[in-house]
Formats: C-alpha cells, structure tokens, sequence
C-alpha cells in the first residue's frame, strides 16, 4: 500500500458529507466573509483546515501527521435562539454518525479518525457581515501516513 498525505482528499470528503445531510442546506470550504444563505430550519456548514503534527518514525519509514479539520455549523440567529439551537441540534445528531461510518474518511483518508465538540461547550454567537449565527465547531482528527522521501 502506497502511503501519501491526501489533505485536499478530506476537505472534500468533509464537504460532501456535510452536503449529505438533510439537516444543513448549504457547505462552503474556507473561511467566509459573510455567513452563507441556508433555507428555513436548516443550517449552513463550513468546511476548514486546522493545524497539522507530524513526526518521523524511522522504525517504518513513515512521516505520521495527526490532521485536523473543523466543520463549523452555524445557524442566523434572527432573534429566535431556539431555532438556533434546535436546527444545530438536528445537524449534530446527522453529522457525527455520518462521520464515524463513512469508510473512505476512516479507513484511507483519516485512520483513527475522531470528532471532538468540546470547542462548543460555550455557546459562540459571531457576526458575519452584521448578521448573527450561532455557531457550533466541530474538530475531526485522525492520522495520515507518507512514505519518507
């Protein structure tokens, strides 16, 4: 088997699983300006790279990278917090089993990947272009192998 790192491989796996879901309406890759428009009772997802570890295991002949991403979902708010908080809620309970049991992310893309929502332990209300969303992060991690050039 032929190890490579494949970064570009998971942004888009991240983004087509998160436009899978019936929960989130619209899936942008990359930072926005201004939050992207979602339909009624749904939310929008935001695909993002986050920092990289690596070290070299000579043992193997491998460089071993933790990657991580961030899929941040976020609903605009517009005065009705429970809304919020309820099509978020839809969206957690699609996307984290969708996650675990899609196998081209776990086992040739991401191996031992993992999802970690303790960023959102604190609820986040950001500004977007003078429109509120709340906000809901979630980390995915898991190793990435290359052969030592």
């Amino acid at each position: 088997m032929a190890f490579e790192f494949n970064t570009r491989g998971v942004l888009d796996r991240l983004q087509a699983l998160a436009a899978s879901l019936a929960a989130v309406s619209t899936v942008v890759v990359g930072a926005p300006l201004a939050w992207p428009a979602t339909a009624s009772g749904t939310v929008a997802a935001v695909v993002l790279l986050a920092g990289q570890s690596m070290t070299r295991d000579d043992s193997n002949g491998l460089l071993q990278r933790e990657a991580r991403f961030v899929i941040l979902l976020g609903y605009p708010v517009q005065s009705d917090v429970a809304a919020a908080e309820q099509a978020i809620a839809d969206a957690i309970d699609a996307l984290l089993p969708a996650l675990y049991s899609d196998a081209t992310l776990n086992t040739q893309l991401l191996l031992g990947l993992q999802a970690d929502a303790a960023q959102a332990d604190t609820a986040d209300y950001q500004l977007f272009a003078a429109q509120e969303v709340r906000l809901y992060p979630v980390v995915v991690r898991g190793q990435q192998l290359a052969a030592v050039a």
